[in-house]
C-alpha cells in the first residue's frame, strides 16, 4: 500500500494488491477442489444409484488416544450430528483422504432419501414441473423476417436442451402428478436436491429432547 504526500492512500495500488492476494485464494481453492474431485466418489460406497447431494468437512484429531477436552467436544458434536442427520432422513458415509494440497480430512458424505426430499419441497415450496405437460412451441412467434431474427437470438441465449414444462408447487400427497415421480432417483434435479440438504442442515437441531425440554422452562 502507497501513501500519498498529502496522506492520502494510493487506491490503484490497493486495489492491485487486493486482487492479487484475491486471485491467489481462488487458485488455491480450485486446486483443492480439483484434487477432491479426483478423489472423491460421486455416490456413496457400493451404491452407484445414491449420489452425494452435500459434503461437510473437518479435520479430525491427530491423536485419537489422547483427546483434549476441546476435542472429545467436537468428537461428542460430531456424534449428535450423525444421529441427527440419520433421523432425518440422511444416509451418511464419512471417508478419511491425506491429500496433498489439502491435508488429513474426514469427508462427510450426505445423501437425501426420497421422503425428506418431498417432504422438505412441499415445506419450501418449490414449484416442480408436471408430467406430460411440455410447453409448446409458439410457430407464430417464428414467422417471417422477424421470426427468424428472433429464434436466431433465442438460439443464442439458449442454456439447456432439456423440454420446457409447466410447473406447479410441489405437493407430497400429489407427488404422481410431477414428472419423473416413476423415477424416484431422478426426479430431483442435483441442484434442488443441494438446496434442500442446505436448508435441513441449516436448520437442525442437534440438541437432546432433555436440553430442549430445559431451555423452554
Amino acid at each position: 500500500m502507497e501513501t500519498l504526500g498529502n496522506g492520502e492512500t494510493d487506491a490503484n495500488s490497493v486495489q492491485v494488491k487486493i486482487t492479487s492476494k484475491e486471485l491467489q485464494k481462488v487458485r488455491k481453492k480450485t486446486k483443492i477442489l480439483n484434487v477432491l474431485h479426483g478423489n472423491l466418489k460421486s455416490s456413496l460406497k457400493g451404491q452407484s444409484d445414491k449420489r452425494i447431494d452435500f459434503v461437510v468437512v473437518y479435520s479430525p484429531p491427530k491423536n485419537n488416544s489422547e483427546l483434549s477436552t476441546k476435542d472429545e467436544e467436537f468428537e461428542s458434536l460430531r456424534r449428535r450430528f450423525g444421529e441427527t442427520c440419520k433421523q432425518l432422513g440422511f444416509e451418511y458415509e464419512e471417508e478419511t483422504l491425506d491429500l496433498p494440497a489439502v491435508g488429513t480430512k474426514t469427508f462427510v458424505k450426505l445423501h437425501c432419501n426420497f421422503d425428506l426430499l418431498t417432504e422438505y419441497a412441499e415445506i419450501l415450496q418449490l414449484e416442480l414441473p408436471l408430467a406430460d405437460c411440455p410447453v409448446l412451441d409458439d410457430k407464430y412467434l417464428y414467422q417471417g423476417l422477424t421470426g427468424i431474427v428472433r429464434q436466431t437470438f433465442s438460439r443464442q441465449f439458449q442454456t439447456e436442451d432439456d423440454d420446457d414444462y409447466i410447473s406447479a408447487r410441489f405437493e407430497k400427497d400429489k407427488a404422481y402428478l410431477f414428472e419423473g415421480f416413476k423415477t424416484p432417483e431422478i426426479m430431483f434435479r442435483n441442484s434442488v436436491r443441494s438446496l434442500i440438504a442446505e436448508h435441513v442442515l441449516e436448520n437442525m437441531d442437534t440438541r437432546h429432547k432433555e436440553e430442549i425440554e430445559e431451555k423452554e422452562k
